[in-house]
């Protein structure tokens, strides 16, 4: 008969220990590429900001109106840039978002609407005699009997 086998013995895993213990990675050196790297792209940075800043500023110069037209311009001209006057008048009180808004936005805004109470009609009707003539070149027909009396109302609304 067969006789029972003797019980295998089990090997136990064995450990491997690293001749020295592991400190994590060593420091860089101060004399590669990273001694120069920090100040150089610091500098560039701030060159970028100052730069960016010169322009804003440059932009928010230019957004100034030119003079007004002489007196003996045309009537469209004068009635442009009394558009854009207003505009303008209206961007400083109530933020530059209004000037890109058309003139139904701003005759619907109730903010505008506060500001100019009844006299808001009239913006409408000035703003929507410059869009004409901008954008259709159709100037009103009595342009040359008005424009004196928008701009007195105008001045008086400053």
């Amino acid at each position: 008969m067969n006789q029972p086998s003797p019980p295998t013995e089990t090997a136990t895993p064995e450990i491997l220990v690293p001749p020295r213990p592991n400190l994590g990675p060593e420091p860089w050196d101060g004399d590669g590429w990273s001694a120069w790297a920090s100040p150089a792209l610091a500098l560039a940075a701030a060159a970028a900001l100052t730069w960016l800043e010169w322009r804003a500023r440059g932009r928010r110069r230019s957004s100034r109106l030119p003079p007004p037209p002489a007196d003996d311009a045309p009537p469209e001209e004068r009635l442009l840039a009394l558009c854009d006057r207003l505009r303008a008048d209206l961007a400083e009180r109530l933020g530059p978002t209004l000037r890109a808004r058309t003139t139904e936005e701003l005759a619907a805004d109730p903010r505008v609407a506060e500001l100019l109470g009844a006299d808001l009609p009239r913006l409408a009707e000035i703003l929507g005699a410059g869009d004409r003539f901008k954008f259709a070149r159709r100037p009103a027909a009595d342009l040359a009997d008005r424009l004196p009396e928008w701009t007195a109302w105008a001045a008086s609304r400053r």
